[in-house]
């Protein structure tokens, strides 16, 4: 077996500088939505911390699923990722949407609804069939044994 390749000193101070300025944001926006629902909407900051937790949680166990399928196709990267954000755009303007105006049309709400309410839930129901179907485990495997031929 070869020699181990690790990161270089200024790999890391890179990759270190940018996850210390996701945090610093991270913590700016946190606090200002601590703020807001205390002291604006007047809700308890133990329920706040306690929904600020949870979608923590839930959002480092979507993005280790979410993050595997994403590595484990190429259908990714060859669509490219800004197609979710163009189909927005297409979506809104299909409804109806109007950027002048502060009141949109409710075929535009309606489309809203669909779009991050029963879109991402099918999506989510469809990957998970999906996935649940696939053999990663395998993959992985042999795409460790490629590496290490390399």
């Amino acid at each position: 077996m070869g020699e181990k390749k690790y990161l270089k000193w200024y790999n890391k101070l890179g990759y270190g500088s940018g996850d210390l300025a996701g945090n610093i944001v991270y913590a700016f926006l946190s606090s200002f939505v601590m703020l807001y629902l205390t002291n604006t909407v007047g809700l308890n900051p133990g329920i706040i911390g306690t929904l600020i937790m949870v979608s923590k949680l839930f959002d480092g166990i979507s993005d280790m699923f979410f993050g595997t399928m994403y590595s484990c196709t190429s259908f990714g990267t060859k669509i490219g990722g800004g197609i979710g954000v163009a189909l927005c755009g297409w979506l809104l303007e299909a409804s109806g949407f109007v950027k002048e105006s502060a009141v949109q049309p409710e075929s535009c709400l309606s489309m809203l609804y669909v779009m991050y309410m029963w879109i991402p839930m099918i999506l989510s129901l469809c990957i998970t069939f999906i996935m649940s179907k696939m053999n990663v485990e395998e993959a992985n495997q042999q795409l460790k044994t490629q590496i290490e031929v390399h």
